[in-house]
């Protein structure tokens, strides 16, 4: 006796009405291609960044507080950029 298009007998083709067959295997998909999709995501935001090397968020970032002439004259001699007399001299002509 052939099986023909049924296979087995009491076995047809497909996940039937099993428990582990249809809810789980529909789960797992669902998580699977959730997953993937969300990969992809941010591998193509993290590759965006590396390349253009700004950020691809969509809150802009603070502004950057700006210092005056003087700060950053005080800044530069504070690191040994300049020498007391330098200092004294850039500070009376920013004066």
């Amino acid at each position: 006796m052939g099986y023909g298009m049924m296979g087995y007998a009491g076995q047809g083709y497909g996940y039937g009405t099993s428990l582990f067959g249809g809810f789980f295997h529909s789960v797992f998909s669902l998580l699977y291609w959730g997953l993937l999709l969300a990969g992809l995501y941010f591998l193509v935001r993290w590759l965006i960044e590396a390349v253009s090397g700004k950020s691809a968020c969509l809150v802009p970032a603070a502004p950057v507080a700006t210092l005056s002439a003087l700060e950053i004259l005080k800044q530069r001699y504070a690191r040994g950029e300049i020498s007391c007399e330098e200092f004294e001299r850039i500070k009376q002509d920013l004066a």
